[in-house]
């Protein structure tokens, strides 16, 4: 079998084409923005910033239990990248209560705003998640010159949009300048920046009067870096930043590690066993003007005494059967809860939804990404999160440890009744209208914050919201595989898809996409995947699975796909390989129907003997 790359010069023109793309993208980004591009303030008839801090101190959230939500990164989208001015515009605009969002520093020093440790991702149109290949540097290791010169892209398509990564300075001040009434939580990734960035907001706050700046930004940290309020103030006086800063310390299992060492008074009013108690006592402890929410890191119920089961929309899980203190193991992380619940302080907690099908167009359901944790076997994507490397992927299950008192056997994070059994508050996440309808219909919604709630967007592709039956779940969505992933050949008409065959001996084949003259005849390139463990199973119109079996050389339709050889891999580059470790492949045109070239496909042992006629891509239809 010849092997070749068809087309070749429609590949060298599009290499050209891009190639042009991204000289002019550079020509035209060289020097940072030195004023943010303007955009609409904010909306009228928001809550105001006074309402949602008093909601938190001394209002329903505190008071009656309510819940509230921040949105993590902005409002970003489809066209709008995270973490960008647009992005926190979008937010104001929606009146989201809080905006949460990560401070980084360059190599230079600047605080800038942005989730990642590396810039892959959001920063470099070249760089490819999937394969973890292509520029990817540390944020850290550019200056502020160099970061700025780059355009984020748009996570879809890879192509540059008009945004650029934000200093904190550039963040704010257009925070002001637009009049957003969200809190904003700035959670600092890097401990030497901690102070830094109170220090910035207190010669904000002082270059702005009247604007009330300290009480309208929460500094969220690390609870192991300030222990308890005192240190937090000492800390703040020694850097010459306002005492009055307003902190959200986040006690995680690590971070109770460090502080179990540390030595710490009993709060005035209750004696506990442990420093790491006392630390979050002494914060749950402080008042709302010091502290308004303290964080915990939870994942499940293991470590609560007495628990039991219970039913949800997301299924069934395990519950605290009470939060009282004495109900959990010391110095647990759900220790760490009936502490923070004791002093009515608001419990801040993280929803995390899979993030690297968020906001796309296409195939999002029914095939598999690289894993980088565990046993490294591919994953299903609809379950796939970006790692802070810019890389894919990584699920939920694959953090879960023991770290200290803390055990951890599942992920409850995402079950919203399980957050509502744990007394959580101050909900951060990407998908907050999905967690805002629920718990609006729950009445658990604080709704002098969050007057009403916004319909989850199906663009957004949450697998919460889909979960919880606000979005249809679009699997399994109707797809078509391409040969050489995608490229297309003159001689054979174009893009060349695999047919289904309900005639004959049902062998798979290639052929001319979308043709009308087989799909008259017949047959169809219509087919659907979906994921079984880290393989998938992908099935034609009438339900047949292409499969393979050890009596024969080529692929073919097989009515029998519950057996191993109907379960297929399907690997980053795009290729199709069965049980035995061979590669589905076509060949060059020897057979015609109605005048179009035509193919059976094989299993073959050497994919490279046969290059792209071993990749097929997977393309929504």
């Amino acid at each position: 079998m010849k092997a070749y790359l068809p087309n070749k010069i429609g590949v060298f023109g599009l290499t050209c084409l891009l190639a042009l793309a991204w000289t002019q993208t550079a020509a035209a980004a060289t020097t940072p923005e030195t004023a943010p591009p303007p955009q609409q303030a904010q909306a009228a008839g928001c809550p105001s910033w006074q309402t949602q801090l008093s909601e938190l101190t001394t209002g329903a959230i505190k008071n009656n239990d309510k819940v509230v939500t921040a949105r993590h990164r902005g409002e970003f989208t489809d066209s709008i990248p995270e973490n960008s001015l647009a992005a926190f515009a979008g937010a104001y605009q929606n009146c989201r209560p809080a905006v949460e969002t990560d401070v980084r520093s360059t190599s230079d020093g600047n605080m800038v705003v942005f989730h990642d440790a590396n810039v892959g991702k959001m920063l470099e149109p070249a760089y490819d998640p999937i394969n973890d290949s292509g520029p990817n540097e540390k944020i850290n290791n550019l200056n502020l010159l160099d970061l700025q010169s780059k355009r984020l892209v748009d996570v879809n398509t890879r192509q540059p949009t008009a945004e650029r990564v934000p200093t904190v300075t550039q963040m704010l001040q257009d925070y002001l300048d637009k009049n957003g009434q969200s809190l904003i939580h700035l959670e600092i990734k890097e401990a030497a920046l901690i102070m830094p960035a109170a220090k910035l907001i207190t010669e904000m706050d002082r270059a702005n009067p009247g604007k009330n700046l300290k009480q309208r930004i929460i500094v969220k940290f690390n609870m192991a870096e300030y222990p308890s309020p005192q240190k937090w103030q000492a800390g703040l006086s020694g850097a010459g930043a306002a005492t009055d800063i307003m902190g959200m310390p986040v006690i995680t299992p690590f971070a109770a590690e460090r502080i179990k060492d540390i030595s710490l008074p009993n709060p005035p009013d209750k004696n506990y066993v442990s420093n790491v108690e006392r630390a979050v006592a002494l914060w749950s402890s402080a008042p709302g003007s010091v502290a308004p929410i303290v964080e915990v890191l939870i994942k499940d119920s293991t470590d609560f005494v007495k628990t039991e089961r219970k039913s949800g929309p997301q299924g069934l899980y395990t519950a605290p059967a009470n939060l009282d203190y004495g109900n959990a193991l010391t110095d647990s992380m759900a220790d760490m809860v009936t502490i923070v619940k004791r002093y009515q302080k608001p419990l801040g907690v993280f929803v995390p939804v899979p993030d690297y099908i968020m906001w796309r167009t296409g195939v999002v359901t029914g095939f598999t990404v690289p894993n980088t944790f565990g046993d490294k076997k591919p994953m299903d994507v609809a379950t796939a999160f970006f790692n802070n490397t810019s890389s894919c992927c990584y699920r939920l299950p694959d953090r879960l440890g023991d770290v200290g008192a803390t055990h951890e056997r599942e992920d409850l994070r995402m079950n919203l009744s399980w957050n509502r059994d744990i007394g959580a508050n101050m909900i951060t996440a990407d998908d907050t209208d999905s967690v805002d309808t629920f718990y609006s219909r729950d009445g658990a919604l604080d709704t002098a914050t969050t007057p009403s709630a916004k319909s989850p967007s199906p663009r957004m592709q949450s697998t919460l919201s889909w979960q919880l039956g606000y979005v249809p779940n679009p699997a399994p969505q109707k797809i078509s595989l391409k040969g050489w992933n995608g490229a297309s050949s003159g001689f054979w008409g174009g893009q060349v898809c695999i047919y289904n065959n309900p005639y004959g001996n049902h062998y798979a084949w290639v052929y001319n996409c979308n043709n009308g003259s087989a799909t008259e005849s017949g047959y169809s390139d219509i087919l659907t995947s979906e994921v079984v463990g880290d393989k998938i199973r992908i099935r034609d119109p009438e339900g047949k699975c292409l499969s393979d079996s050890s009596e024969r050389d080529d692929i073919f339709w097989s009515d029998s796909c519950q057996d191993s050889w109907s379960l297929l891999s399907y690997n980053s580059k795009g290729n199709i390989i069965n049980k035995e470790g061979k590669y589905a492949a076509f060949q060059t045109a020897k057979l015609l129907y109605k005048g179009q070239p035509y193919s059976k496909i094989y299993w073959v042992s050497n994919p490279e003997d046969y290059g792209t006629w071993t990749l097929w891509k997977m393309d929504l239809r």
